[in-house]
């Protein structure tokens, strides 16, 4: 079992507290414990969560407190370790009084209390507790917090690291995946890319980068929702470019959102790492274009009949197509 706490949502009051609470139930069967939640869930990748760790169960009796401590600290092989309490409800007892009492009792039994040790929080509520290690999560606020969004997926780990991070700000993405592999979280929608890239691959040089970042700007619209985010990093690269970003988006009449737009490529890079994510890119050649030059290419290469494709399957997510792969 596992045990999450979700502080922002918790830190809220009255009808926000009430929805925060709701938007978690509906995403994962809990039971709560105070602000931490309890469940067979995974909640490494759901934003809103702070901490989580494996639950171990107990009641608010101090020996059975020492016992179950003694066991989490077993299990997690922890050498040194310092004690967090949380207490709320009436006891004979005080939360230094816990710390300290299973504190010099797991030191009985050959682990050493100090406070550059492993974390291990004790959540008490009235005759019931928590003991976990906790392990940092997302954070941020529970998906859905402010409704849904789009969200362009491309394959790339700065598409997975910005896809977390607007998630994790409390909006629930529809992602439109193109390409090879699948989104960490969201509701996914997959375009069918391989019959589009082989006619974008007799584009004039310089010009398939360009086509196919048109395609999928122009599908994102099609959403019909607030605003849609992609994981553009602005100037890391030729494709990232602001000044051929904007003439795609002129032309494809779409402005999105980039979570990750202004972060430094080195932390990009970092949290992308943290995911275990493979962070090599292949350079890509973009010639500069104007918006004419782009139109022209998108009509000689018929893209609208791949976007009409596309726009179906938005229609009808659940006859997404599956269509095999165009011989080449």
């Amino acid at each position: 079992m596992k045990a999450a706490r979700f502080s922002e949502s918790f830190a809220k009051k009255g009808f926000a507290k009430k929805r925060a609470i709701k938007l978690i139930e509906d995403q994962i069967k809990v039971k709560w414990h105070g602000a931490l939640a309890l469940g067979e869930f995974d909640p490494e990748m759901m934003p809103g969560v702070k901490e989580y760790g494996e639950a171990f169960l107990s009641t608010s009796k101090l020996e059975d407190l020492k016992k179950k401590t003694f066991e989490c600290i077993k299990i997690n092989e922890i050498k040194s370790f310092w004690l967090k309490v949380n207490r709320a409800g009436n006891h004979e007892y005080n939360s230094m009084d816990v710390a300290r009492t299973v504190g010099k009792f797991v030191e009985t039994k050959g682990h050493e209390a100090k406070s550059s040790g492993t974390i291990v929080s004790i959540d008490i509520q009235q005759n019931d507790a928590v003991i976990y290690v906790p392990k940092k999560g997302l954070g941020g606020l529970p998906m859905g917090t402010f409704g849904k969004v789009g969200f362009i997926w491309d394959g790339t780990y700065k598409s997975q690291v910005a896809l977390l991070k607007m998630a994790s700000r409390g909006y629930r993405p529809t992602v439109l995946a193109f390409g090879e592999g699948n989104p960490l979280l969201g509701n996914v929608i997959h375009i069918p890319f391989d019959d589009v890239e082989y006619d974008a691959n007799h584009a004039l040089r310089g010009m398939k980068g360009p086509i196919l970042k048109a395609f999928m700007y122009k599908v994102a619209k099609e959403l019909k929702v607030p605003f849609v985010g992609t994981g553009e990093v602005i100037g890391s690269s030729i494709t990232d470019n602001p000044k051929l970003l904007y003439r795609i988006e002129e032309f494809s009449e779409l402005r999105p959102v980039r979570p990750i737009g202004f972060l430094n490529m080195n932390d990009v890079r970092r949290d992308a790492r943290k995911l275990g994510l493979n962070v090599e890119e292949t350079q890509k050649n973009w010639k500069q274009f104007n918006v004419r030059e782009l139109e022209s290419e998108w009509i000689s290469l018929e893209m609208d009949t791949h976007l009409q494709k596309a726009k179906k399957i938005i229609k009808n997510p659940a006859k997404s197509n599956k269509a095999g792969k165009r011989e080449k």
